[in-house]
Order: C-alpha cells, then sequence, then structure tokens
C-alpha cells in the first residue's frame, strides 16, 4: 500500500523565482525505506520540510501535490497540522543537541509531546515514556528521564529524538541525516535501531543522507538528487550493481574500495555549455542533446529510473 505519494513538487524562492525543487516525483510504501541520496544543497532536507510545511517563508511550493494516506497534505487546513506533524509523520533531524530543549529535563520533554498528541499524563505517560526509551536501547530510563540534554552523550541524544518521534506510533518517520554527526560505532548503531523499528513496527521511513555505505545495506531502494531534481530512482541492489546516471557513477566511483568499471575518465571535467541537464557542464559523456531539450525520465529496466539523454 503506498502512503506517501509526491508527485510533480516544485518549489520557488519567492524572492528571486528560483527554481529549488523541480517536479519531484516519488512515493513511499508502508513498511518501506526510500534512502534520498546527493551532496549538500541538493534539496533532500527541502523534500522533507515541504511534506511538513516546515519551509521557511521565501521557498514557495508553486506546483504538485504531496499525498500522504490519501490525503492531499497541500490542501490540509493550518489547525489540522497538529494532528498529522509529530503524530502520524515524525522527524529526527541531524542534531539533536540544537533540537532538544537545553532548559528542559528528557521527562519534561517527553511528557509533553504525550500529552500534547494522546492526551496522557501522569503514570500512564511515564509508563510509554519509559518502555519507548526501553525500546531504544537507552538504559536505566528513570535516570534519563531527570538528565538535561548536555549531560547525554551523542548517541544517547539521537536514541532520545528518535524515542521521541515514535512516542506517538507514526505511520512515516523522517530521518534527516540523523547519523551524520556521530562516530561510526554510534552510526551503525542508530541504524540498527532504525532497522529495527522498521520491521517490529512497520514503520516507513524516508532516510536522508550522503553516506553511500549506510544505505547500501538500509534502503530497500534510493532516490539520487542533483541540483533540485532526482535523476535516478532504483531498489537498492539495483542502483548498485548497475548505476546508469553519469552522476550516479561519479558518485559511487567515488566510493572507497568500489571498482569502476562504469567510469572510463578519472574525475569530473568541466564544461562550460548552454544546457538544459544541470549536469551537463560536469557529465563525462555529454551529449549534443542536452543543449536542445530536458533530458527524460526513462524507465531503464523494470523499477529503475534515469533522467538522461544516454537511454533515450
Amino acid at each position: 500500500m503506498t502512503l506517501l505519494e509526491v508527485s510533480n513538487l516544485t518549489l520557488i524562492n519567492s524572492h528571486n523565482s528560483q527554481t529549488i525543487l523541480k517536479a519531484i516525483t516519488f512515493s513511499l510504501k508502508k513498511g518501506e525505506i526510500l534512502g534520498v541520496l546527493g551532496e549538500s544543497g541538493s534539496g533532500k532536507s527541502l523534500t522533507a520540510l515541504s511534506i511538513l510545511n516546515l519551509l521557511p517563508s521565501n521557498l514557495r511550493i508553486v506546483s504538485g501535490q504531496i499525498r500522504f494516506a490519501q490525503q492531499d497534505l497541500l490542501k490540509l487546513n493550518p489547525k489540522d497540522w497538529p494532528k498529522i506533524r509529530g503524530k502520524e509523520i515524525s522527524i529526527i533531524f541531524q542534531d539533536p543537541l540544537s533540537t532538544l530543549n537545553p532548559v528542559l529535563n528528557i521527562g519534561e520533554q517527553l511528557g509533553e509531546v504525550v500529552y500534547y498528541h494522546l492526551g496522557l499524563k501522569g503514570s500512564q505517560a511515564k509508563e510509554l515514556i519509559i518502555k519507548t526509551l526501553k525500546e531504544v536501547g537507552i538504559s536505566d530510563p528513570e535516570l534519563r528521564l531527570r538528565s538535561y540534554p548536555h549531560e547525554l552523550s551523542g548517541g544517547m541524544r539521537q536514541r532520545v529524538m528518535i524515542a521521541m518521534s515514535i512516542l506517538c506510533s507514526p505511520r512515516l518517520l523522517i530521518a534527516d541525516e540523523p547519523t551524520t554527526a556521530l562516530d561510526l560505532t554510534i552510526q551503525m548503531q542508530i541504524i540498527e535501531l532504525l532497522k529495527n523499528l522498521n520491521r517490529e513496527r512497520e514503520l516507513s521511513i524516508l532516510f536522508i543522507t550522503h553516506d553511500l555505505g549506510v544505505l547500501r545495506w538500509f534502503a530497500h531502494r534510493i532516490l539520487v538528487y542533483y541540483q533540485g531534481q532526482i535523476l535516478e530512482s532504483a531498489p537498492t541492489e539495483k542502483l548498485f550493481a548497475r548505476p546508469l546516471h553519469p552522476y550516479t557513477q561519479v558518485l559511487f566511483a567515488s566510493y572507497p574500495g568500489r571498482e569502476k568499471p562504469f567510469l572510463k575518465e578519472k574525475f569530473i571535467k568541466k564544461r562550460y555549455m548552454p544546457a538544459y541537464c544541470d549536469f551537463a557542464y560536469r557529465c563525462p559523456h555529454p551529449c549534443k542533446e542536452v543543449s536542445e531539450r530536458e533530458p527524460p525520465l526513462i524507465q531503464a529496466e523494470p523499477g529503475h529510473y534515469v533522467r538522461c539523454h544516454l537511454y533515450a
């Protein structure tokens, strides 16, 4: 069953009319982990903020649809957003220390979430909070409830954020680079925790990252972003076995220890040319069509889509 469907989402900067996201289209099934891969500034996080209606005031959605559980979020009444945000759709940000309130202890912050969305307080709220903290691997949760964010390690703070995001049993969890600020060992623990939540709760996860290694064994499918556009999408195994778009090939070639049979040139050459393809000036395999029309979205094989003239 399709839980989230984004169709032709286009986002502009209202100050200068610059297009930030261009015709973003993808779907996410119930219980699926969808990886969003791309370099900084490619539009990954803005897609997440668009879904949650948390965009900065200078950015505006000019076209498209965002449907969650058959409901068009772009047509949602502002008073109805509290029923969705935090309860049906939750998000984990990159830096938990800047997300958590420094003047409230962990128990107070989790208690606010439970009371606001579920109306629980007192012993009922505490029971749910402790159970959830144990589920995300926090030992001695009674003690942690009295702790403040600065008293916890980075990995512990991220576990608290995950606990906060699943307290109300959401159907969709957006994880926006949740392991970037953590060391490798803690990263693996957090990823394993999210995998368990996906399996045990049938929780759908939109996982945003620039780490190929994480997605390789974590995501079911992957979207490849570049300059506010999706250039390629495929099941993880297919994408790693045969990346099609030149940008994806370059990304994969930069992955340590990976063979590079699909990349003939050692590095990206810069070419300055008028083009309808944003990657044309860096492409190792330029074609004349990029100066004539936009690259079409091609289904190269079942489930594997690529936006490139080379496969037309």
